[in-house]
């Protein structure tokens, strides 16, 4: 099925409905906006929905996609305590260890 190319105005209208919609059901599923967020851009995305153009995606939604990932980032950044980072030092420490190893030795050639 072949979807018509929406126009900018339109597309980011969507992207904006979708990924409040999305953040605000994953909230409700006791999971944090920013997986909402992250599963609207998934299903918006050129390869799976096909709703967006590859070319409005990367070149013209380019400011709007760094204005995203800094309104994520943020979003994460404003929900940490500094007092669970400390309960927690020990595990974050072993599981970043851990991760750059297993990325280093899966990637050796």
């Amino acid at each position: 099925m072949l979807v018509p190319e929406l126009t900018p105005i339109t597309a980011l209208g969507v992207l904006f409905l979708c990924g409040y919609l999305v953040g605000k059901g994953a909230r409700r599923l006791k999971f944090p906006r920013v997986t909402g967020y992250i599963g609207a851009g998934v299903l918006l995305s050129p390869s799976l929905s096909g709703l967006l153009s590859a070319e409005l995606v990367t070149e013209r939604f380019a400011i709007v996609t760094d204005l995203a990932l800094a309104v994520i980032a943020f979003a994460i950044g404003g929900s940490l305590k500094l007092s669970k980072l400390r309960q927690l030092g020990k595990s974050i420490v072993w599981i970043n260890i851990s991760e750059a190893l297993c990325a280093c030795l899966f990637t050796w050639r």
